[in-house]
């Protein structure tokens, strides 16, 4: 059936497939690490995700991945079981497969409850948050709801954002608005964004491109720069440069920051492994999901530490972000 069986890394680690006579994973495992995989009876959909670490001979740690259908076969639940440490995420849809909602809990607690509302053309325009873990924007502020507005091609022209401190009340309560500007020949192509909030945001960017449509200059002043097949190459900061190299399939191979440099192998189009000059990082992969991360410290040899993860794309137990995917961080 031309399934893989095994794969040997860069690191010479070897991740050995097992499957059911339906030809579905129902393990894999790592080294110490090890996940298995669980189906419905009746469509023979993912029910259940466990992995398990036995690096530290000690104890063993556990991440369990439980997953719950609609009768339409939309993902309505998901349920983690955190080395003991139960969540749920509810997730709820409208007639036409939007998400219109949902909810991460921890016990009788909330961490995240965001709801979602579309315009008559599908497009996300309102987007509101509560509880414990709202998504952080990319200025530091704890979002608590945002409206946005399009034109008739589609471009997003203001952004009103309400946040605060990070209070799960209604204390301190801020706004901004964003307003988004399309004044060059290509009327899809930004050219700045203002804001009215200064205290937090920038009062104005403004965005700079190549002859080929290439951002020269982004919000942070970083200046861009591409090979000739359009590439980012370099970003160049006040204080130093990032550079990047590719291979013949257009994959981000290495990253040079000054002295650092990070090496990254693939397989199947998935990360596989990162060299760094201090660390390096495994990544376990099965059936698309990304299971777990393992990272060695080039400094200790003999120290490892492994971060769980599971989900499709993956997923933390602290991770969180904005509506459109900007994480704090990125910035």
């Amino acid at each position: 059936m031309g399934l893989l069986l095994s794969y040997t890394d860069v690191l010479g680690q070897e991740q050995v497939n097992r499957y059911d006579s339906c030809g579905r994973l129902y393990e894999t495992s790592l080294g110490e690490v090890y996940s298995t995989f669980d189906y419905d009876t009746v469509f023979g959909r993912l029910a259940k995700i466990t992995t398990t670490d036995k690096t530290d001979g000690s104890r063993e740690r556990t991440v369990a991945i439980s997953l719950e259908y609609d009768d339409l076969g939309r993902e309505v639940k998901r349920t983690f079981d955190l080395d003991g440490v139960e969540q749920q995420m509810v997730q709820v849809y409208d007639d036409v497969d939007n998400m219109v909602q949902r909810t991460l809990r921890q016990g009788t607690e909330t961490l995240r409850d965001e709801t979602y509302l579309y315009d008559t053309s599908g497009r996300l325009g309102q987007y509101q948050c509560t509880g414990t873990q709202r998504p952080v924007d990319p200025y530091g502020r704890t979002l608590r709801a945002q409206v946005f507005t399009f034109d008739g091609a589609n471009n997003l022209t203001v952004v009103t954002t309400r946040f605060n401190d990070g209070s799960d009340d209604n204390s301190n309560v801020e706004s901004n608005n964003a307003r988004y500007f399309y004044e060059g020949d290509d009327p899809v192509q930004l050219s700045r964004v203002t804001n009215t909030n200064d205290k937090y945001y920038p009062s104005e960017i403004k965005l700079e491109y190549d002859l080929d449509g290439n951002l020269k200059t982004d919000e942070a002043g970083r200046t861009l720069k591409y090979d000739p097949l359009g590439r980012l190459i370099e970003v160049g900061t006040p204080s130093a440069g990032i550079h990047y190299q590719y291979d013949p399939q257009d994959q981000l191979t290495g990253e040079t920051r000054g002295d650092d440099r990070d090496l990254r192998f693939y397989s199947d189009a998935g990360l596989a492994n990162q060299l760094g000059s201090h660390v390096q990082s495994t990544f376990m992969r099965g059936d698309d999901y990304l299971l777990a991360e393992q990272q060695s410290d080039h400094a200790a040899a003999c120290h490892r530490r492994q971060r769980q993860c599971a989900g499709r794309g993956g997923w933390r137990r602290d991770q969180s972000e904005e509506v459109y995917g900007l994480r704090p961080c990125q910035r």
